[in-house]
This record gives structure tokens, sequence and C-alpha cells, in this order.
């Protein structure tokens, strides 16, 4: 067997190997699992979090915009997924006469339970980690981002194979300083999102 030869049935395994998890297991929700998702969300904010606001503020505003999920890890079985978990909401500001898009997130650990081995199913998701909230494509110094704790809660529906709905309420708190002002705000945003999740 020539070189080429068996490099090519080499490569040809492997991509046979890790694409098996993936796209080759019968419709089981088992091994390696990748869902990103697409939908749209609100974030419910008080005043203060706005870096030209004053900390003595509590006025909350709310603002609807596109909801983003990825979730990335491993299924040990049809019902239980373990995964990094990243929601987040993503709308537009108006600062200064400027419109920007302000990025509200966790990145953090996140569980998936099913009520049936296959699909249809409901699920039901939890996860914490860290909280985040910044100007996305910004990196000017006088524009805040800070970063705290968070959790989030969701539920789903699996109606199709790896095709689901699925809604979240995430909240997070944050701690920050300004003109040596110690501040705490809190975040609540909500989202209803379709998801695909490799498996």
């Amino acid at each position: 067997m020539s070189k080429k030869i068996f490099t090519k049935l080499s490569v040809t395994l492997l991509i046979i190997l890790f694409a098996k998890p993936l796209l080759l297991n019968g419709g089981e929700r088992q091994g390696l699992i990748f869902g990103p998702s697409l939908g749209y969300g609100f974030a419910s904010y008080p005043e203060r979090m706005q870096y030209w606001s004053s900390a003595e503020s509590s006025e909350n505003f709310t603002n609807g915009g596109i909801s983003t999920t990825w979730k990335m890890g491993y299924a040990p079985n049809n019902r239980l997924m373990i995964y990094y978990a990243a929601p987040t909401i993503n709308f537009l500001k108006e600062v200064d006469s400027d419109k920007k898009i302000i990025t509200i997130g966790l990145r953090g650990l996140g569980i998936s339970y099913y009520l049936n081995e296959f699909h249809p199913s409901f699920y039901f998701d939890i996860g914490v980690g860290l909280a985040g909230w910044s100007f996305l494509f910004e990196l000017q110094e006088d524009l805040d981002s800070y970063s705290g704790i968070g959790g989030t809660l969701g539920v789903g529906y699996e109606f199709t194979h790896r095709w689901s709905v699925e809604s979240n309420l995430s909240y997070n708190r944050f701690s920050f300083t300004r003109d040596n002002v110690d501040i705490t705000a809190n975040t609540l945003s909500c989202s209803i999102v379709m998801r695909y999740i490799f498996y």
C-alpha cells in the first residue's frame, strides 16, 4: 500500500471516529454535544449599571434584543447533559447620542435533564457561573464593563431529533466601585430560543 493511499485511509478513519459521536449515534443523546441557539430576549437592569448614571439612581430599564446560547459538553446517557453554558442577550442602547450594543451574559457550568430518553421530550436546565456586562465591539476605556456571578434556569421541549425550543431565565449580581462608592446591581433577563444540538 502506497504512502499516499495509507494517508487518505488514516484521515478518513479519524474523521469517522470523531464524527460518529456527533452524527452517527442513531439518535441517542450520548457522547460529545454542541448546541448553538438563536432567539429573542429581554433584559432588565438598574440605571446605575450605565456608566453615565449616578450611583444613587435606582430606576430600572428593560431592553429587548438578540439572544444566543451555547452548550458544549458531554452526555453520559440519554437523559443527562453536562456542559459549558454561555447564554447572552445583546441589545442596542443610546450612549452619548450614539447607538452601541450592550451584552449581558453568563459563562459557567450547566446541566440538562430530559424526561424521556428519546424525542419528543421536555427537559430542564440549570446553570451557574460568572456574569458579564460589556459593550460589544468596543475597546474604549471610558465605557464600563462589569463582572459578577449569576445563575440560570430553563425549560425546553425537544420536538424532533436535535431540534428544540427553549426558554431561559437568568439572574446576575454585579458589584463594582464608581467615584469611591461601592455599588451592587442586579440584572434579570429572559429569552426564548430555537436550538439545534449535535449529539
